[in-house]
Order: structure tokens, then C-alpha cells, then sequence
């Protein structure tokens, strides 16, 4: 077995150049470690990239160019054989990079829906199959059915019976959803800053995560985190709510104090108490794993994850 991970030697497996044993050894290592399996989706991804690569025919032009750089490299040996390999490589990115932001500026818009139980609707119209959905459409579960959302290829939006949700933006830079009412889990994989998903009392801002969110039409709802970190939101107010933590989000006043699932009944009460009574007075939330401590103005050095009680 492996002692560490196997990044190394992804590509060879993805381009099926292992020995069948090491080939064995690779899908055993990976059918135990989520790492692995993420960093082998990625590679993937960016050989996917590379083979989708247009092939362009050079313009006529292009042999001044090689004929001028060839007389300097005659008349400037040194020079040149220092500096034109790292040039061609920069044209090669800069070449795959552009072709890559159009391909992906395409792909982005490719938002799909996929009905997994009972009706789900796209602007009241029933969803057979799987389905396009573009900004400024509603998505919709009947009371005992369950959707699927691809959010363009960063990710994925599972949504719950009775859920409301909207598609508000549709970009390489913005991918945003407004939650009216129901339940979601999000499975993000993307830099942080992407995904965003609106309520009527918060702003569920990704950090590189996965999370669960549910809201009443009013606002009252809950996030709980299972991987990575969530900004949560409102009107200048923001709480980070780490992997392991929850944070409630009320009417009017915004999301609360967050705290760890496994937190005393009594510290998780005495928040309720602090966020109804003090939300509106205390600018700064925030949460941190471990050792640290969960802020709330003058209660941050009582209340510790270690079980204080208030």
C-alpha cells in the first residue's frame, strides 16, 4: 500500500500507462482517500481542458516572426536560447488559457436540472428527464420530491421536498441562487467567492465547502457546514461558520452567533438568548475551529467550544 498520496502518479493512471498491479495498487489507494479522489477529478478536468483544445492553422505572418527571431538568435546566441523557450511557453498558456475562458464561459451556462422523485418544475413547467435552466428561472419540488441542480461544473445543489429556488445569476465570476423557502445541500468545488445563495434574512457566501441551508418565506432558516467554510451574511453583519458548526439566521436581524453541533445544549440556548436580544448590537461574528473561541462582544472570552456554559 501507499504511505502517502498518490498525486504523482494520477496522470499515468488516468492515461493508462500503470502496470496492471501499480494500476490495482492506484484504485485500491483511491477507493480509501477522498483526497486523492478529488485531486484525480481535477486532473481529469485538466486533461479534459487540453484535449478540447481547438487545432488552428498558423497565420502567414507568423514566419516573418520566425525568420526575425532566427537572425537574432544568429546574431545574439546566448540571448536567445536563455529567453525563447520560456516565450513559446508563455504563448502556449496564454494561448490555452484563452481558449479555456471561452470554453468555459460557454460551459457556464449549461445549468441542469434533474428531477430524482416526484414533479419538480422550471417556471411551472414539469421537468422530464433533465432540463436546461438559465438565470431568472424558478426551480420547484412538489412536497415529496427531491431535485438535482448542476451549478455550470462547479458543483452541485441537491434540493428537498417543498422547495423554492431561483436561478439569479448565471457567470464565470458569480453563480448565485436565491433560497425562498425549503431545504438544500450544496457540494462545491471551486475557488471561494463563486457560489452564493440568498435568503430573505442572509447571504450564504461559499468558502470552498459543503453545506446544508433551509429557510422559512420569512427568513428564519439554519446553515449547517460539513466541509470547509461559509460566510454568512447580512446588512454589513457576517458570521464564518466553519466545518462542524451551524449558525440560525432570524427576520430582520440576520444570521446569529454560530456554534459547533456537538456544543452543550446550555451554550447553544444561551446563544438563542444573546442573538435575539443583542443581534443588532454586535457587528462582528465569528467562529473558529478547535481552540478557538465563538465571538459574541463582551461573552467571547466565556463562551469556549470546550463545553463553558453562560
Amino acid at each position: 500500500m501507499f504511505d502517502g498520496h498518490i498525486t504523482g502518479q494520477l496522470a499515468s493512471y488516468l492515461d493508462g500507462e500503470l502496470p496492471l498491479t501499480e494500476k490495482q495498487r492506484v484504485e485500491r489507494h483511491l477507493a480509501a482517500c477522498e483526497v486523492c479522489r478529488i485531486g484525480r477529478d481535477r486532473v481529469r478536468s485538466g486533461m479534459s481542458m487540453m484535449n478540447e483544445l481547438p487545432l488552428v492553422e498558423a497565420p502567414d505572418t507568423i514566419w516573418d516572426a520566425i525568420e526575425a527571431a532566427d537572425y537574432e538568435r544568429r546574431r545574439r546566441p546566448d540571448l536567445i536560447r536563455h529567453w525563447l523557450p520560456g516565450l513559446a511557453a508563455f504563448a502556449i498558456v496564454a494561448v490555452a488559457g484563452v481558449t479555456y475562458w471561452i470554453n468555459g464561459e460557454r460551459r457556464q451556462g449549461n445549468w441542469e436540472v434533474v428531477g430524482i422523485r416526484g414533479s419538480t418544475a422550471i417556471d411551472s413547467k414539469l421537468v422530464r428527464g433533465v432540463a436546461k435552466v438559465k438565470a431568472g428561472e424558478w426551480i420547484e419540488t412538489g412536497s415529496s420530491s427531491n431535485a438535482k441542480v448542476r451549478i455550470g461544473e462547479i458543483g452541485i445543489v441537491e434540493m428537498g421536498p417543498g422547495t423554492r429556488l431561483r436561478v439569479a445569476a448565471v457567470h464565470p465570476l458569480e453563480h448565485r441562487l436565491t433560497l425562498a423557502r425549503g431545504e438544500i445541500h450544496a457540494k462545491i468545488s471551486a475557488p471561494p467567492k463563486l457560489f452564493f445563495v440568498d435568503t430573505a434574512s442572509a447571504t450564504a457566501e461559499d468558502l470552498g465547502c459543503e453545506y446544508s441551508l433551509k429557510t422559512d418565506e420569512d427568513g428564519s432558516g439554519l446553515l449547517q457546514v460539513t466541509l470547509g467554510w461559509v460566510s454568512f451574511q447580512w446588512r454589513g453583519l457576517e458570521s464564518l461558520v466553519p466545518a462542524g458548526a451551524s449558525c440560525r439566521t432570524r427576520p430582520r436581524t440576520g444570521p446569529g452567533v454560530p456554534y459547533f453541533d456537538d456544543a452543550p445544549e446550555e451554550l447553544i440556548h444561551s446563544l438563542e438568548i444573546l442573538d435575539t436580544a443583542n443581534t443588532r448590537r454586535h457587528p462582528s461574528r465569528r467562529a473558529h475551529p478547535r481552540h478557538a473561541h465563538l465571538v459574541a462582544s463582551s461573552f467571547a472570552n466565556a463562551i469556549i467550544r470546550s463545553g463553558a456554559n453562560l
